[in-house]
């Protein structure tokens, strides 16, 4: 199988990224310190529609957490990350704010996510796997 282009690569990993800050970002809006499946999911969707070749929004910090890192090179790998029961955790959704919010385009961009068609072959790809 021929490999994907690496611009393919970078925009889907810049999506990912960017897909995970958001889910913390909404988990979070929701009252939740745990990021559930259905956050990741509701922000992939969104990324993949709205920030498909965007920079990664970790970019910036790359350069940060680099810097710590070298500082932190005797911590376990993992730390810090606690994998819960999903079904011990409620997913609820954020309540509805203004029109402008990042939250309300999240809820928008999954609500017509079965009538999107995306206008960009990779997109098309992405949409088929989610």
């Amino acid at each position: 199988m021929d490999e994907l282009p690496a611009e393919i690569v970078d925009r889907f990993q810049s999506a990912m990224e960017n897909a995970l800050a958001l889910a913390a970002e909404y988990a979070a809006a929701a009252g939740r310190d745990t990021v559930l499946s259905k956050d990741v999911e509701i922000a992939l969707k969104y990324a993949c529609r709205y920030l498909y070749g965007e920079p990664s929004v970790l970019d910036d910090e790359d350069d940060e957490e680099a810097d710590e890192e070298e500082e932190d090179d005797d911590e376990e790998e993992g730390e810090g990350i606690e994998i819960v029961d999903e079904e011990s955790v409620e997913w609820t959704p954020v309540p509805n704010e203004d029109e402008e919010s990042i939250i309300e385009k999240i809820h928008l961009c999954f609500d017509e996510w079965d009538e999107w068609y995306p206008p960009f072959q990779e997109q098309r790809l992405d949409k088929s796997t989610k």
